[in-house]
């Protein structure tokens, strides 16, 4: 999938899940406009905010299983590093800070 569809894709769960964030989304998804702004920073500083990890990731209890077996309420695999009581979306927003390439890690949740 090339960036721009990852990025669509990503938005348009976000919008379904109740994501707002005018005027850079529609009830369709993400505004044509916003698709054809080339700079990086315009859609790093929308899928790096806290209201589009909440809805794209989900605001459920990241959890772990009897005697660390990975078992996460939002469907995901848990990563390890995570502390108990973290939320879903806090822990994937977190690894994604980290990733060189953000959308190709939110292409794993599509």
């Amino acid at each position: 999938m090339t960036n721009e569809q990852i990025l669509k894709k990503a938005i348009k769960k976000a919008v379904k899940n109740g994501f707002k964030y005018a005027p850079y989304t529609t009830t369709d998804g993400i505004h044509p406009v916003f698709i054809e702004i080339p700079e990086i920073s315009i859609y790093r500083h929308l899928i790096f905010s806290h209201d589009f990890a909440k809805a794209f990731w989900g605001e459920k209890e990241h959890y772990f299983g009897k005697e660390g077996v990975s078992e996460c309420k939002c469907g995901y695999q848990p990563y390890e590093s995570a502390l108990a009581g973290d939320m879903c979306w806090e822990v994937y927003l977190q690894q994604m800070v980290l990733e060189e390439e953000p959308l190709k890690y939110l292409e794993k949740f599509i």
